[in-house]
């Protein structure tokens, strides 16, 4: 796997944000898929940034209360994507994964 900068790394988040807000204004089923997206590619921004003290300040804009912007952006939001979010949040802000998949 070829090794990706940090800032190539913020920028893939970026869009894979992008990507989701898009796929929120059409009419249909609520887009997991981007968020999954967002999910993979918050582990590799948090991989990038294990030995920094400091996230990008678009970063934590974007995902400082992503569960909350979810929640209020429709009035029915999928359990599975607060859960995502949840760990979205987790991961980029922690550098952590709370999902545990049981023995």
């Amino acid at each position: 796997m070829q090794k990706i900068s940090q800032q190539a790394a913020e920028n893939e988040l970026i869009d894979a944000w992008t990507l989701f807000q898009v796929a929120l204004t059409k009419k249909g089923a609520y887009p997991i898929q981007q968020l999954t997206n967002i999910l993979d590619n918050a582990n590799q921004y948090s991989k990038i940034m294990t030995d920094s003290e400091f996230l990008h300040k678009s970063i934590a804009d974007l995902f400082g209360s992503f569960r909350a912007a979810l929640k209020r952006e429709r009035k029915l939001v999928p359990p599975e994507a607060l859960s995502l979010a949840d760990r979205i949040e987790s991961i980029i802000f922690t550098g952590e994964d709370p999902y545990f998949e049981g023995d």
